[in-house]
């Protein structure tokens, strides 16, 4: 019911809400809850106006519609004059999500009524009785009620589960509460019952809870634990149980292996096993003489090994030790044995040889083998070894005796033993005999070769022969004495057969047989040849190439101006031709010849240009003696070079002639000793007389290399028997001598091993003959005789709080027994350490005793202990990034720790300033860390220190992070194919690293892309450079890739007309071929339209001629043209009236003029004129009978000129000539801005209205900057259509501009000027200003320098950094609890502050922390960065003191001792209070019979408060008297029968 009218109230109070403000309404309720619904109160109101009937129809009804569309509706009245309606539908909310709840009336759910707003109402029509409409007013209001889920109760999980833990060991239990519905509140963990953690709900989701204990075992902890939410409902119960072990218990050692004793150089293995109960085993240690020797972990905690193998040089004695240790730092006790190590066996060597006996050339293996050597020589006849053992196969050996020896140094050494083989002369083998060629059929004419191969197995071979048809052809020797070879090349003319024969023979005459083949020579071809000279005409001195070809030709023969050759066909270029025609004529010999044909060459006037001179080599500076060459290059571009002269020191050294006219070399080898300076001269002469400048250059040959040598022994000292290695090299030396004691040798360079020196001083010389020398150096060994026995020992440290750990390290020399003792701690090592631990407070006193000469030698080692409650926290880093990249995040985050659970900080400094400072976590562990990234090059150094709440710190730890240089910018680029023909493709690939900006250009080309590929088409023939530069760290990179168009094969071409002749109204045959053409162009009578005018290759049949010559032309364009051919036709007539018109030539420029000619027979009208496409300047009427015409001035194209004739006086018939005018020749010529910036291409001739096609190519250092002259444009390349006129163009450079850019390092610590753009070869100024606080260090970066300002030439685009330290430093002290310090402030870099501690009565200075370190009470700082420094104290050990009762004493007693004892440790002195008695120190002697008091006290010290005072009082009692009373008195009854005796004691 508490929920049903909540949620009931709610509901209607937000309802009512949400209509007054004429808004929708949210509500909630709980899922599964019910609650009551209402329609509302209802107010009737009749409204009344001029209307008749009219009333209101109330209908008060309430809907509730679920999330799944379930409707739910409740209807309170129907009708006239509703009353108030308050029915109730009772509705069980069993969906989650929105419920929607309306109402509908005319004032249903809230206190609207009639009349408030016309948009509160809306209206029902109804059918009216009595015809007139009439209808009700109401209105409609909406809520929703939001669902929730049904509450869930929590659930707990344990996070960690300890199981078995060792006693006093510290565990964590925790456990994890989780809540679906997100109302967790409590995470509650019991231990044994007793509340262990409770923490709150988290998010409310989910939440943990847990805390760190110890226990003491063996005992057994039941830990429970449950989740609870903000309904109260709660988790399930959960337990767990942990088991706590026993303490723990010492691991135990043993020896698993004792050699005893083992030979020189012997592998021998040494390994120990530790053992521990508790099974925390966690180190197995051994040492060899006080050395680490072999360190293992715990194996699997109870049982684990230690070992190794080693070996030694006897002989020799050698102690191992060993000990375990587990996880508690307990150690076992120390074991130890040792190992003896006899002398090395003697050296002892064999050698032997199989076989012994053979026939020249003999062979023969050799093995030799040796024992125990240090150095080995094996040598003889084609043996020369230094290996220990081998085999050698050795052959060739002539006839003889052959001796191997084998000489071995070692032990007992050297051994020296041969082996000897016996070479015997060879019995002689008849040679052999075979073809190596077997030309079977021949061409007539063909030279082919005979020739064959002679062997002799014995090596003396001495002739080779063959006989061409029964006659000598090729004779010749034995070659190498096996193998020899003999033939001849021959040329027959056929049809022949040949047949050859041949055999051999050695120098016994023994012969092979005889061998024999045929030849058959065919019959020849018939001849024939071409000859043609390109270019066909150049200026003097004149240049061409001569091409020639023959077929079937048996002899060929080529002449003119400057050559002269016989091969069958050849290229040959020609060049110093003067003025004047030159012929040259092919003759080629042959059947059916012979055949002749000429090419002529035109060569017109030259302008003559001096030729120039270069150096080919600068040597610059020689070694004395060494070889150099001194070569001069002359150039002639008129071909006409006739001298290259080099002068040495003013005399002639090296005169040439002109090469091939254009290029010529001079020059000669020298060979000088030094020093010495030489100077060269040389010029270029041509045949004109004309001289180039003279060039010079000098050559230095320095002195020749001075000998030196040096020496040395390693160790310079040792005791006896002394060992050193006496090592020595020596430079240009002739000969080289090293002696001394057990040392001789001549090599330039060595090192050898001495031993068993005596005392005293040994001195070792090397001398080196040389230039400059002898150089004599020595080196001495100092061997001193064996010292006394020595023993030392330490503690470490000296002073600690209980309970205390400490390693005890002691060491001694030539002792025969060792004994080493203290608490924990007893070892018979003559060398050693070992940690002792849980030293009580007090001070612990270590002894070692050593045995032997001068002996025994005693030394001790103490350790102060002192109680104290509070540890020092530890610090330790949890990422050691070591190096990382340029840009690369990395994480600096270090761990405190403190086993007291009072940390209270965790603190990182970076390069000295605060980087993260962070609590103390849980008290006992905490983190504290930031990320970074850095730029590089960058060396970052990482302190950091823990600290807990009494003050005391942890000490520093720091740690060194290099950032890497960020990687340099690289890139690439290649063209595929490197080398094609025009039009050229070609693909090119390119790819970058590390680049901040990429630029690729060239020929069609232009990306900025950092790696990709692009294929460029339609390059003309020519060079093309592509070059890629690449910016970035380091750069910037240019690579460059080369494309070579090569111009292909020239366009050619041929039509032909068949017949040649044909009657008038015949049918001619046209036909033509070409080859390499881009167009093709067929011009003349009946030739129109595709695909006749244009094909490049086509026949037809042309009918229809008219009288007279008729010419097509053929014109194609192409590499190396364009190229014009004919073909001409004459068609004759019957009746005696003919008429021709021709021109010529058939093909003209616009800038020429061809002549028309005509002839004509049996004619009385004649009229020349242009027929297509009008008059073309000529009309000639009447015309003679035989005349000639000029046309000039036409424009470029197709013409045809007609001559009309008749036999009267009209035309009766037409004659046609057909003319071609092509554009004009255009010279288009280049250059650059600035000369030698770049290149260009595409420069030449061009027929005026062609393509033209520039392309500039920028240098390493230049970028292109557009076309000027007669042509303006940015576009590179740049494709022009060539007009009426000759072109200049200027292909515009500019230079390079790279960034300048620079940072200050620290941020902020300084401004830097001069930052900017620069053009490649300027000079930038960087400028660096600190700020008040800093000063400038240097520059870093792509440039090092300390200059400031700095200059440097650019080449390329550059980052600094601007360094900048500290003018100051801050220094900040603190002091812990129990003192003072000190105080801090500002101070100049490089101060050196003193800091002082100073601790109050109960305490005591315990070390520094922070940038400080050590245990004095002072300290110097020096402030090379901001530093912190904390004083850290330790409060005073409270001390008590025990005194035992000295009792009573009689007055005749001797001196007696007093004992009393303090807590800490230290003596206690006593003083005498009262009483008849003499205290001298703590001895008592007393003088009178009565009471004594003695009080023991115990002052404070640097780690105790002062005792309290302790008295102890006793009686002096004079001696008794004894008188026999009877029974009188009280009898002293014996103790065992209870007797009485005669007599009683009476005291005085």
């Amino acid at each position: 019911m508490k929920h049903f009218f909540s949620f009931t109230f709610s509901l209607f109070a937000l309802v009512a809400l949400s209509t007054s403000a004429r808004a929708q309404a949210v509500s909630s309720a709980a899922f599964g809850s019910t609650v009551a619904v209402y329609s509302g109160h209802t107010t009737v109101r009749e409204r009344v106006d001029a209307g008749v009937n009219e009333r209101i129809e109330l209908w008060n009804r309430t809907w509730i519609v679920s999330p799944s569309g379930q409707v739910y509706s409740n209807t309170d009245h129907w009708g006239f004059n509703a009353p108030d309606g308050y029915a109730a539908t009772t509705i069980t909310f069993n969906e989650t999500g929105r419920w929607s709840y309306w109402a509908s009336d005319g004032g249903s759910i809230d206190n609207f009524v009639y009349g408030d707003s016309a948009s509160d109402w809306y209206i029902w029509p109804h059918n009216p009785p009595n015809g007139v409409g009439y209808g009700g007013w109401g209105r409609r209001l909406t809520t929703y009620i939001d669902i929730g889920a049904a509450n869930n109760a929590p659930t707990i999980t344990w996070t960690s589960t300890p199981g078995t833990v060792g006693s006093g060991q510290s565990y964590s239990v925790t456990a994890h509460g989780h809540d679906a519905d997100g109302n967790l509140t409590q995470v509650n963990i019991w231990k044994n019952g007793v509340g262990f953690a409770f923490a709150g709900g988290g998010n409310g989701t989910d939440g943990d809870s847990g805390n760190t204990t110890s226990d003491g075992g063996p005992a057994t902890i039941t830990f429970t634990a449950n989740a609870v939410d903000s309904n109260g409902a709660t988790s399930a119960t959960i337990s767990q149980t942990v088991t706590i072990t026993a303490a723990n218990s010492a691991p135990t050692i043993t020896w698993t292996s004792t050699p005893g004793s083992a030979a020189s150089g012997q592998s021998y293995t040494v390994s120990a096993h530790g053992h521990d109960a508790d099974g925390n085993l966690t180190e197995v240690n051994i040492w060899k003489n006080g050395v680490g020797f072999a360190f293992a972990g715990g194996g699997n905690g109870t049982d684990g090994d230690s070992g190794n193998s080693t070996s030694d040089s006897g002989p020799a004695t050698i102690t191992y030790t060993a000990n375990a240790v587990d996880s508690n730092g307990v150690s076992s006790g120390t074991i130890s044995q040792t190992v003896s190590i006899g002398a090395p066996p003697s050296v002892s060597a064999s050698i032997s040889v199989n076989p012994t006996s053979a026939t020249a050339p003999g062979s023969v293996t050799v093995t030799w083998s040796s024992a125990n050597a240090t150095a080995v020589s094996v040598a003889g006849t084609g043996v020369a070894r230094s290996s220990a053992s081998g085999s050698q196969a050795v052959g060739g050996l002539p006839a003889g005796s052959h001796t191997f020896t084998i000489t071995a140094q070692g032990s007992g050494g050297p051994v020296t033993q041969t082996a000897t083989v016996t070479v015997n002369p060879p019995a002689n083998t008849a040679p052999t005999i075979a073809w190596t060629s077997t030309p079977g059929t021949v061409a007539s004419g063909q030279s082919y070769t005979i020739s064959a191969h002679g062997y002799d197995a014995d090596g003396n071979l001495a002739e080779v022969n063959i006989w061409r048809n029964g006659s000598a052809f090729a004779f010749a020797g034995g070659g190498n004495g096996t193998d020899g070879d003999s033939g001849n090349s021959s040329t027959d003319t056929g049809p022949l057969s040949v047949t050859y024969t041949a055999d051999a023979v050695d120098s016994n005459g023994a012969r092979s047989g005889t061998i024999s083949q045929t030849v058959t020579i065919s019959a020849p071809l018939t001849v024939s040849a071409s000859i043609s000279a390109s270019p066909a005409t150049a200026t003097a001195p004149g240049a061409t190439m001569i091409t020639w070809s023959s077929v079937n030709a048996a002899a060929v023969s080529v002449s003119g101006s400057g050559l002269a050759n016989s091969a069958m066909s050849g290229s040959q270029i020609v060049s110093g031709l003067p003025v004047g025609t030159h012929t040259y004529t092919v003759t080629a010999q042959g059947a059916g010849g012979p055949v002749t044909q000429t090419a002529t060459f035109t060569v017109g006037p030259p302008a003559n240009t001096p030729p120039t001179i270069s150096w080919n080599t600068t040597p610059g500076t020689v070694a004395s003696g060494q070889s150099y060459t001194i070569s001069a290059h002359g150039h002639d571009p008129d071909g006409n070079l006739t001298e290259v002269n080099v002068w040495r020191n003013g005399v002639a050294y090296a005169f040439a002639g002109g090469g091939n006219g254009t290029d010529g070399d001079s020059g000669n080898p020298s060979t000088d000793t030094g020093p010495l300076t030489v100077t060269y001269t040389a010029d270029a002469v041509d045949s004109n007389g004309a001289r180039s400048g003279t060039i010079s250059q000098t050559v230095t040959v320095s002195a020749p290399a001075a000998v030196a040598a040096s020496i040395s022994a390693s160790p310079a000292n040792a005791t006896a028997p002394g060992s050193t290695t006496i090592t020595w090299s020596s430079v240009n030396a002739t000969s080289v001598s090293v002696s001394g004691n057990g040392l001789v040798s001549s090599a330039a360079n060595g090192s050898q091993a001495v031993s068993g020196l005596p005392a005293g001083v040994h001195s070792y010389t090397i001398t080196a003959q040389g230039p400059g020398g002898p150089v004599t150096q020595s080196a001495t060994i100092t061997v001193t005789a064996a010292a006394s026995v020595s023993a030392s020992i330490s503690a470490s440290p000296s002073s600690a709080v209980a309970p205390a750990a400490a390693t005890i390290t002691w060491a001694s020399t030539d002792a025969t027994t060792v004994s080493v003792s203290g608490p924990g701690l007893s070892s018979t090592a003559t060398t050693g350490s070992q940690s002792v631990s849980g030293l009580s407070a007090g001070v612990h006193t270590y002894t070692i005793t050593a045995q032997g000469p001068n002996g025994p030698a005693t030394e001790t080692a103490t350790v102060n202990v002192s109680a104290a409650p509070n540890s020092a926290p530890t610090i330790a880093w949890n990422s050691t990034p070591g190096t990382v990249a340029s840009g690369q995040s990395y994480t600096i985050s270090a761990h405190g720790h403190d086993p007291d659970g009072n940390l209270t900080n965790v603190n990182v400094w970076r390069n000295g300033a605060p980087y993260a400072f962070a609590g103390g976590g849980n008290g006992t562990d905490h983190d504290s860390g930031n990320p970074s990234i850095d730029s590089g090059p960058l060396t970052v150094v990482y302190t950091a220190q823990a600290m807990d709440a009494a003050g005391l710190s942890s000490a520093t730890i720091s740690q060194t992070v290099t950032v890497t240089a960020p990687p340099a910018v690289s890139g690439s680029i290649s063209a595929s194919p490197t080398t094609t023909t025009a039009p050229g493709s070609t693909t090119l690939t390119w790819s970058t690293a590390n680049a901040t900006s990429v630029s690729v250009s060239g020929s069609g080309l232009n990306s900025t892309a950092s790696s990709g590929s692009q294929t460029v088409s339609g390059l003309a023939a020519g060079s093309y450079t592509y070059t890629l530069t690449a910016q970035g760290p380091g750069g910037p990179v240019t690579q460059t890739a080369t494309v070579t168009v090569t111009g292909g094969a020239n366009v050619s071409g041929s039509i032909t007309v068949s017949p040649g002749s044909v009657a008038w109204g015949g049918t001619a045959t046209l036909t033509w071929t070409t080859a390499n053409a881009t167009t093709v162009r067929v011009a003349g009578y009946g030739i129109t339209g595709t695909p006749y005018e244009n094909s490049a290759n086509f026949t037809v049949n042309v009918g229809g001629l008219n009288p007279g010559q008729t010419t097509w032309t053929l014109i194609a364009e192409g590499p190396g043209g364009p190229i014009t051919r004919t073909a001409t036709i004459n068609v004759t007539t019957s009746d005696g009236l003919y008429g021709s018109l021709t021109a010529s030539p058939t093909v003209i420029y616009s800038n020429q003029s061809a002549t028309l000619n005509w002839t004509t027979t049996g004619t009385g009208f004649r009229w020349v004129h242009g027929y297509q496409p009008g008059l073309n300047g000529v009309n000639v009427y009447p015309a003679a009978v035989t005349g000639a015409a000029t046309v000039s001035g036409l424009s470029p194209g197709n013409y045809r000129f007609v001559i009309e004739y008749g036999p009267g006086s009209s035309t009766t018939r037409m004659s046609f000539a057909d003319l071609t005018v092509l554009g004009v020749n255009r010279t288009v010529v280049t250059s650059t801005a600035p000369v030698g910036a770049g290149s260009v291409t595409g420069a030449g001739i061009y027929m005026e209205g062609t393509s033209a096609t520039l392309v500039a190519v920028p240098d390493a250092t230049h970028v292109f900057a557009g076309w000027t002259g007669d042509l303006t444009s940015a576009a590179n390349p740049v494709v022009f259509t060539v007009g009426a006129q000759n072109y200049n163009v200027v292909a515009n450079f500019a230079l390079q501009t790279f960034a300048v850019t620079a940072a200050a390092s620290p941020v902020g610590a300084g401004t830097i000027t001069g930052s900017g753009n620069y053009p490649v070869g300027t000079v930038a100024t960087l400028t660096a200003t600190p700020d008040p606080t800093h000063t400038f260090t240097g520059w870093s970066g792509d440039l090092s320098s300390a200059a400031n300002p700095l200059s440097f030439t650019v080449s390329g685009a550059t980052n600094l950094i601007a360094n900048f330290a500290p003018t100051s430093f801050a220094l900040t002290t603190t002091a812990g609890s129990g003192g003072t310090v000190t105080s801090g402030g500002t101070y100049a870099a490089g101060t050196v502050v003193t800091v002082a501690a100073t601790p109050d009565a109960t305490h005591r200075f315990s070390g520094w922390g922070g940038d400080a370190s050590g245990v004095a009470t002072s300290v110097a700082v020096t402030m090379d960065r901001a530093k912190f420094v904390q004083a850290n104290f330790a409060a005073k050990a409270a001390q008590t003191i025990t005194f035992y009762s000295p009792g009573d004493h009689g007055l005749a007693s001797p001196p007696f001792t007093l004992v009393a004892n303090a807590t800490s440790g230290l003596p206690v002195s006593f003083s005498l209070l009262s009483g008849p008695a003499i205290l001298t120190g703590n001895s008592v002697e007393v003088t009178g019979a009565g009471p004594v008091t003695i009080q023991a006290s115990k002052p404070g010290d640097a780690f105790f408060l002062p005792a309290a005072p302790v008295t102890q009082s006793f009686n002096v009692i004079a001696a008794a008297t004894l008188k026999y009373r009877g029974q009188s008195r009280t009898l002293l009854r014996d103790a065992t029968t209870r007797e009485a005796p005669p007599f009683v004691l009476e005291k005085p």
